[in-house]
């Protein structure tokens, strides 16, 4: 395994890339700029694991936004917090667990995302939960466990052309 290093240009990011074995750990502060940044060397990291690109997207897409959450739900405004990001390609599988010490998810467990009824007017559209949906349809596993006062969110997303992968047209309930 390589050692988490500082990133020259981001020295409050911690990286470390390992292709033989397909895994990236990064380490970072629990704010938008450097989940932005970190979002910027996972995208890096897959492509050097040779990831198709729609799968790079589509990890990027669901980590941006479990990410954004922690920031903004967990953590805030405790803005000394650290984010853990573990990345791991197993054949036609991406396993990726983000760890934090910020506060627990309510009730033990991610909010189960409803799609909404399209005839509703937009006025009465809830103002949140879609990132939920989304996450809970680009991923086949989704678990989320309290351990130690830290927070672990586990999401497994099926890689292109392998068993389970989504429609990416379609947004809906997540079903195990």
């Amino acid at each position: 395994m390589c050692q988490m290093q500082p990133l020259d240009a981001k020295p409050n990011i911690y990286c470390a890339l390992d292709l033989e074995i397909g895994s990236l750990h990064l380490q970072f502060p629990a704010t938008d700029d450097d989940v932005s940044q970190a979002m910027a060397i996972l995208r890096q990291s897959l492509q050097q694991m040779e990831l198709a690109i729609e799968d790079i997207e589509k990890a990027e897409l669901t980590l941006a936004e479990a990410l954004n959450n922690v920031v903004e739900h967990a953590v805030y405004p405790d803005r000394n917090s650290q984010i853990f990001l573990r990345v791991e390609r197993e054949q036609d599988t991406l396993i990726c667990l983000i760890r934090d010490k910020g506060r627990p998810l309510p009730g033990a467990k991610p909010p189960v995302g409803k799609p909404v009824d399209p005839n509703v007017a937009r006025n009465m559209l809830p103002e949140g939960g879609f990132g939920w949906i989304m996450i809970q349809h680009l991923t086949k596993s989704l678990k989320y466990r309290r351990i130690k006062g830290e927070n672990h969110l586990e999401l497994v997303m099926p890689l292109a052309n392998g068993p389970e992968c989504p429609d990416p047209d379609v947004l809906g309930p997540h079903s195990p």
